[in-house]
């Protein structure tokens, strides 16, 4: 299945805007596996406003956009 992937915030310096095909039966954890992101960006993913977790299943032609977590003190 074909995913589009849209970086938000400072992720957007890693990557861009791209189209990612993937198994038909994988979760948000393998997708941003595949990105292939610094650990240290502690990124999360979102689709139509809300957060996905980890293992949830994906659907095809769904855009995802991936942001950085801001931490700090």
């Amino acid at each position: 299945m074909r995913i589009f992937v849209e970086p938000i915030g400072i992720v957007r310096g890693r990557m861009c805007p791209q189209s990612v095909e993937i198994d038909g039966d994988s979760a948000v954890g393998k997708l941003i596996e595949l990105l292939n992101l610094p650990s240290k960006l502690n990124v999360i993913a979102i689709t139509d406003g809300k957060r996905l977790s980890s293992d949830e299943k994906l659907k095809d032609g769904a855009t995802v956009k991936i942001v950085s977590l801001a931490l700090g003190g």
